[in-house]
């Protein structure tokens, strides 16, 4: 899943010592707690956390089959 690909991120030494939060660290707070509240709104157009983690796993699976992960 995303998740566990996200998960595997390892942030860089400067953004651990800024105490910075990365995009993957808030996806991966927000996710399991909120799954359809929205993600990405553009316009009329709403992306709820459920079908983003579900859209980038699609994303992971293709980039990884084609050995870019």
């Amino acid at each position: 899943s995303v998740l566990t690909t996200v998960s595997n991120y390892q942030p860089s030494a400067a953004v651990l010592a800024a105490g910075r939060s990365t995009v993957g660290d808030m996806f991966r707070r927000r996710m399991p707690a909120h799954p359809t509240r929205p993600a990405i709104v553009d316009g009329a157009r709403v992306v709820t956390y459920a079908e983003l983690e579900s859209r980038s796993n699609r994303v992971a699976q293709v980039l990884a089959a084609r050995g870019l992960g």
